[in-house]
């Protein structure tokens, strides 16, 4: 009896399929659930693969069908898990291999881009599928600009996954991607193409070399793509450049050489605040620890098209992006740290500490730092306007931070607050910091922290503190209540 319902469910399903009657086939597949005697997922995969283009094409839209997402609705399909169980990454696998069906390789590619991002175990398959990329990326050369379209998309989804990364990369993906980008530049198709190389060069100095030892590449994307209007290509280009840059000096100044600084400067002026914020990013990364590219920014004004876009925005993660920028720049140099400061106001720093992030503390901290350098005159004096707008008590919660740089920083600043240069003491300042047991803290880290420098910087703080004033006894028992991380 069963056999018969097997084979019954299954020419009612092959009749569904071929009428596009999605609500039976739903039917049928769900039955699948009571009974384990047959398995409709295998023969609707061979159809998909038929050798007939009308059979693989329209079993391919009722894939399409059961496995889209009801609008509103954030659940995946059900049916991923049977699905690739059942051989589905392998069948997509062979009609990229095999198909020259423009319907059915679309049907594919939506099928795989879904799939792997609605179930995450789809790209562990395509770990051990041999030559899984290779068979994609022949199609990099198709005329459909749908195909190309949807293959950008997948690969870019593909890249986010590390253990991907080198078979793409072995299978030929950057040469192809080259040629691609050179001939195909079309906004909507390209961006994510460079979506993919900017996971593909985050994983690696091999890979970012590579790229930036293709002169010809390098310039095409300096001097057609960078000047392109698309936002959402200029996003994924400025993406792309901030991780082929990230902590490379030799690529950061090719690029800067190239005249790539004054096209990245140029997007901070984007009405989207995420390419603003790309932008920002990027600077920092082609100029972080690279005198001479900070040397050209300087030149084309970054300092001060940073300054002025700090001072128009309220968006928090664009102020955090702004200021560590801004101190990347700075380099080694006191006197352009100290303008950078300047510029930006006691007030203005304190009120960042607020924000919840960790990057930009030390930036922050270090700003307040050379402000109190400053020698205190009767207009202005740093550490009492720091006092007065309620920094001091930021700076004592930081001392608990892991982040030894941090400590240190905060530590230092403490100093100066205390007692400024020329070894003048400011009680205000003392009072306050012994107030909000910065004292008690810091004699915990002189006694405790696993740090020589933290040790020998707390001490001399608290002789800071100390200096031309009685210096009160802390509560032992309270040494023994504070969770410190450099302890």
């Amino acid at each position: 009896m069963h056999t018969v319902v097997v084979w019954f469910c299954l020419g009612m399903a092959s009749i569904a399929v071929l009428s596009q009657n999605e609500r039976t086939l739903r039917y049928i597949i769900d039955l699948n659930f009571s009974l384990t005697t047959y398995n409709l997922w295998k023969p609707l995969f061979k159809l998909f693969v038929s050798a007939k283009d009308d059979e693989s094409v329209i079993c391919g839209r009722a894939l399409e069908l059961l496995t889209r997402r009801e609008p509103n609705n954030l659940r995946p399909s059900p049916y991923w898990p049977a699905m690739v169980d059942n051989g589905l990454i392998p069948t997509l696998i062979n009609v990229f291999t095999e198909s020259t069906n423009e319907d059915v390789l679309i049907s594919a590619y939506i099928l795989l881009l879904n799939s792997a991002n609605e179930y995450p175990r789809v790209k562990v398959e395509l770990v051990s599928m041999k030559n899984a990329f290779s068979s994609m990326l022949k199609h990099t050369r198709s005329k459909s600009t749908q195909i190309v379209t949807l293959l950008g998309r997948v690969l870019a989804c593909l890249s986010e996954n590390p253990s991907l990364i080198e078979p793409m990369v072995e299978q030929g993906l950057l040469d192809s991607l080259m040629t691609l980008i050179d001939k195909q530049r079309t906004p909507q198709i390209i961006c994510s193409y460079f979506d993919c190389l900017a996971n593909i060069v985050s994983h690696s100095p091999e890979y970012q070399l590579k790229l930036a030892n293709s002169q010809q590449f390098l310039s095409l994307v300096i001097r057609h793509y960078l000047e392109e209007f698309d936002p959402r290509l200029s996003l994924s280009v400025m993406q792309f450049l901030r991780q082929l840059v990230q902590k490379n000096e030799q690529i950061q100044t090719l690029l800067a050489q190239n005249g790539a600084c004054e096209h990245i400067l140029g997007a901070l002026l984007a009405s989207s605040k995420e390419l603003q914020q790309a932008a920002i990013e990027c600077v920092q990364a082609i100029s972080d620890n690279n005198s001479h590219v900070q040397q050209i920014m300087l030149k084309e004004n970054a300092l001060e098209q940073l300054l002025n876009l700090l001072e128009k925005t309220n968006l928090s993660s664009l102020q955090i992006a702004i200021v560590c920028t801004l101190w990347t720049l700075c380099g080694n140099s006191s006197s352009r740290k100290r303008e950078v400061a300047t510029n930006i106001g006691v007030k203005k720093l304190i009120s960042f500490y607020s924000i919840k992030s960790e990057e930009h503390l030390l930036p922050i901290t270090d700003a307040l730092g050379e402000l109190a350098k400053r020698t205190a005159s009767v207009k202005m004096n740093i550490p009492e306007e720091i006092n007065r707008v309620q920094g001091i008590p930021h700076l004592i919660r930081l001392l608990k931070s892991n982040n030894e740089a941090l400590v240190l920083s905060v530590m230092k600043t403490l100093q100066l607050l205390s007692c400024a240069p020329g070894f003048v003491p400011n009680r205000c300042c003392q009072e306050t910091i012994i107030k909000h047991e910065g004292a008690n803290y810091l004699t915990v880290l002189m006694m405790h922290a696993t740090n020589e420098i933290i040790q020998v910087e707390a001490a001399q703080t608290l002789a800071c503190i100390a200096l031309c004033m009685f210096y009160r006894k802390q509560n032992n028992s309270k040494q023994n209540t504070i969770c410190f991380s450099l302890i």
